[in-house]
């Protein structure tokens, strides 16, 4: 199953150097700091850059990840706390 992951192109870089998606190092949410965690969503137009208030307009890198061990899937979104390789990943779309 495909979902999709907005980052920015900084962000798209380190994963790059990195070679997988996994969340962000050294993330804080609401002023705590969380685990390496990707969020996807399950439609493209639901992807993007994210804040404490939503979706943002920020320009964003849109990322196709397979999952081909999910065959369904209820909500909107999904999240990982696993690396994912880049071999399952294809930029879509990008902003500049």
């Amino acid at each position: 199953m495909k979902f999709y992951h907005g980052t920015t192109q900084e962000y798209w870089n380190e994963i790059q150097k990195e070679g997988v998606l996994w969340g962000s190092k050294n993330c804080y949410w609401y002023g705590n700091k969380v685990d390496r965690v990707t969020w996807f969503a399950k439609d493209i137009k639901d992807a993007g850059i994210y804040n404490d208030r939503g979706l943002t307009k920020l320009p964003c890198v849109i990322l196709e990840v397979d999952f081909p061990n999910i065959k369904s899937w209820d909500n909107w979104q999904m999240v990982s706390y696993n690396p994912i390789p880049l071999n399952r990943i294809k930029i879509i779309y990008k902003e500049d």
